[in-house]
């Protein structure tokens, strides 16, 4: 969904409720709505790729997944890239055979690079 910019795909991977939990940096926004509110207003960009990802389940309804990422920019050139690579943790939980996230938390450094 990211890599096609596609928002409202990307937000409904998230549980529709308030106690919903997205953690950037030292930003904390609660529920879904909050959460999509901030994608909107941030926008989706680059491309997202992930990798080393470990997924440990909790029982059968619960899952905890960790993995690396790395989201590459493109100034308005397309000559100028910044790279933000960092980690991410999310707790999945299934609704109706459905897993949605609950709780995303991500921490990243940039760099930027002359193509």
């Amino acid at each position: 969904a990211w890599n096609n910019k596609d928002v409202n795909s990307y937000i409904d991977a998230y549980w529709d409720s308030e106690k919903t939990r997205y953690v950037s940096g030292d930003t904390v926004v609660r529920g879904k709505t909050q959460i999509a509110n901030r994608i909107h207003t941030n926008g989706i960009q680059g491309q997202l790729s992930t990798h080393d990802m470990e997924i440990q389940y909790i029982g059968s309804e619960d899952a905890i997944v960790f993995a690396h990422f790395l989201l590459v920019l493109l100034d308005s050139s397309e000559q100028q890239q910044q790279h933000i690579r960092g980690v991410f943790t999310v707790h999945v939980r299934r609704f109706a055979g459905n897993w949605k996230i609950v709780s995303d938390h991500s921490s990243a450094t940039s760099d930027s690079e002359q193509s």
